[in-house]
């Protein structure tokens, strides 16, 4: 992952990180061909990448991903992977598309399925309440908002799973670039609401990704207790 955010960032030279990334990952493929650890995912991503730097860290390696709308590389080896549980993305009008997309696709490689609703912050609360049951269903509710960061309370007073606050910049007028969506969410009258900084749309899908792997962890141990318990 260093490699890549290296050269997206233009720290280092694509030609240099493809050297550094060959001497990486054969000895890392072999070793895990030898261990029989062949069947383990891994996962890369590199996050606020142009396109030249994309094209660049595309052309060391065909199996890195890019993905204009998100301005994301990813790289993964391995078999795909799925978590168990779903992800309701809610985005308000002033939901910067990249960060909803970035959000989204860290999701997605993190073996982790999520849905958006469009167009449903506080006045589009009637695709929300359209769609409820959908949203009170999922597992982690991730609210995307640039104006007044409303919507993650009211969405924490209609649902009873976590809810995670993601302010973005994309407001205008007295949003101050996030920072009335971000405080409006810190000062949240609904308790326990997770708040990631502006424009974090990498860290919103790794806070619901932890949420859901915990989980699953939970799940399979008392799954795991009653087939070890028996019958009765």
């Amino acid at each position: 992952m260093e490699l890549l955010q290296s050269v997206a960032t233009g720290v280092m030279s694509a030609s240099d990180a493809a050297v550094q990334l060959d001497a990486v990952t054969r000895p890392a493929a072999a070793a895990a061909s030898e261990h029989g650890d062949g069947g383990k995912q891994g996962i890369a991503a590199a996050t606020r990448v142009g396109p030249e730097a994309a094209a660049a860290v595309t052309g060391m390696d065909d199996r890195v991903l890019h993905s204009p709308a998100a301005h994301m590389l990813t790289l993964k080896t391995g078999p795909a992977k799925k978590l168990p549980g779903t992800v309701a993305l809610i985005c308000a009008g002033t939901a910067s598309p990249q960060v909803v997309e970035e959000c989204r696709l860290v999701l997605q490689a993190m073996g982790c399925y999520a849905f958006k609703l469009p167009e449903s912050g506080v006045m589009g609360m009637h695709r929300i309440v359209r769609n409820l049951d959908a949203v009170q269903a999922a597992d982690v509710v991730v609210c995307v908002t640039g104006m007044d960061g409303g919507i993650a309370s009211v969405v924490a007073g209609l649902v009873d799973v976590p809810v995670v606050a993601l302010p973005t910049s994309a407001g205008y007028g007295t949003a101050f670039g996030g920072v009335t969506p971000l405080l409006a969410a810190l000062n949240s009258a609904a308790p326990g609401v997770t708040v990631v900084n502006i424009d974090s749309g990498f860290g919103a899908a790794m806070a619901a990704w932890r949420i859901l792997v915990n989980a699953a962890r939970v799940r399979n141990a008392v799954i795991q207790a009653h087939a070890a318990a028996g019958p009765g």
